[in-house]
């Protein structure tokens, strides 16, 4: 268990190299998913390791931090970002230092990067397969996007 934390407290050095960092006892991350500033859930495993932080919601996920990517050399980077007030979805993959896919959208802003081809699962997304109801108490307009961000998202 003490080389676990160890190796988280690396995983967070590396990630945020200005920051210092207190283990504390945390909730179950699938119930604290937007958490408050300043703070960070992170684990590191044999074959994954886990970042949760607001400081990592980009507009343009493929700007993601060269330091970021430089420490994860040889590995699949995944940045996963959803914001439900606002109905925003971002995410980019990396492989090794290559950008393999990026995307975040919004209702209100549109689609703000799509770089490469999307990838099989969101094909139904994309072709219409997944339409969001148009609900009259949102307005007059259907909704801006051909889909949910959220559904796909989760």
């Amino acid at each position: 268990m003490l080389r676990a934390a160890e190796d988280t407290a690396a995983l967070i050095a590396r990630v945020f190299p200005s920051s210092s960092a207190v283990s504390v006892e945390g909730e179950v991350l699938e119930e604290t998913t937007y958490l408050p500033d300043g703070l960070t859930y992170a684990a590191s495993f044999q074959c994954v390791d886990l970042v949760c932080d607001r400081r990592l919601m980009f507009d343009r996920p493929s700007e993601l931090q060269a330091h970021i990517l430089e420490a994860a050399v040889g590995r699949h980077v995944i940045l996963h970002a959803i914001r439900s007030v606002s109905d925003w979805l971002s995410f980019t993959v990396w492989e090794d230092d290559r950008l393999v896919r990026s995307l975040s959208l919004s209702q209100d802003g549109g689609i703000v990067e799509n770089i490469d081809d999307p990838f099989p699962f969101e094909t139904p997304y994309w072709a219409g397969d997944r339409p969001v109801e148009f609900d009259p108490e949102w307005g007059e307009e259907p909704y801006a996007l051909p889909f949910h961000p959220l559904e796909l998202g989760n």
